[in-house]
């Protein structure tokens, strides 16, 4: 569904189904700079890809081990240049596709552990991951090379319990993180690219977070699992 930034509705596109068009359980959206919107359809095993009117356009990946295919992937992100990475979620890795979804490579097999969400950074040099299981955020550079890790399991400020999405407030260098069963969303603050963050806690009236996108009036919405969609102000 496609709804403006005040919240009303404009419009909606796809149904329960394994065609062209239609979905089973999405759970990743991304948008490129065309305007071609990006769809993980999830238990599917693929990526569907519609004008911005939500006409069908195309579809890659498919259920499997291989180069290229999918197991029930999560959250998707496009990067300035076209390249579509995409949280591979039960294969461990992420897979990096170019120009009508060519497979040019995946990192992270043995090392991440359902991966839920990927975010290309604001410096155009960085990747950052949700490696849910393990309860981190890892960032790599575009190789797909490991640079650091941080996070961890727990409560506290700057842990994790099985972080979800990820989006970036550009601008600001302001990374939000879905911390979704810890019911809150995590923010923090990069000045050069490194592991130094500043978290803050944003817990008021969230119940498993999950997805996340910045707004262009500087308002998170945050997808949530029980009590709606809720969003942070600026």
């Amino acid at each position: 569904q496609v709804f403006a930034e005040d919240g009303q509705f404009v419009r909606a596109f796809g149904r329960r189904g394994t065609g062209d068009g239609e979905f089973m359980q999405p759970s990743g959206v991304a948008v490129d700079g065309l305007g071609q919107i990006y769809v993980s359809d999830t238990m599917n095993s693929r990526i569907q890809v519609f004008t911005a009117d939500g006409l069908y356009l195309y579809q890659f990946g498919s259920y499997g081990l291989g180069d290229g295919r999918l197991r029930h992937p999560g959250g998707v992100s496009v990067d300035p240049l076209g390249r579509v990475y995409v949280a591979d979620t039960q294969n461990g890795r992420i897979n990096v596709y170019g120009s009508m979804g060519t497979f040019e490579s995946s990192f992270g097999s043995g090392t991440l552990k359902e991966p839920a969400d990927v975010a290309p950074g604001p410096d155009g040099r960085t990747l950052y991951v949700s490696d849910t299981m393990h309860h981190e955020l890892v960032i790599y550079d575009l190789s797909g090379t490991e640079l650091a890790r941080f996070g961890g399991f727990g409560a506290g400020d700057g842990k994790f319990h099985e972080p979800h999405g990820l989006t970036w407030d550009r601008p600001n260098r302001l990374l939000y993180v879905a911390d979704t069963h810890n019911n809150r969303v995590q923010v923090f603050g990069f000045g050069a690219p490194s592991i130094a963050g500043n978290p803050t806690g944003q817990p008021e009236a969230l119940r498993l977070p999950s997805g996340l996108a910045r707004g262009l009036a500087k308002r998170t919405a945050v997808a949530t699992g029980g009590v709606g969609p809720a969003d942070i102000p600026p």
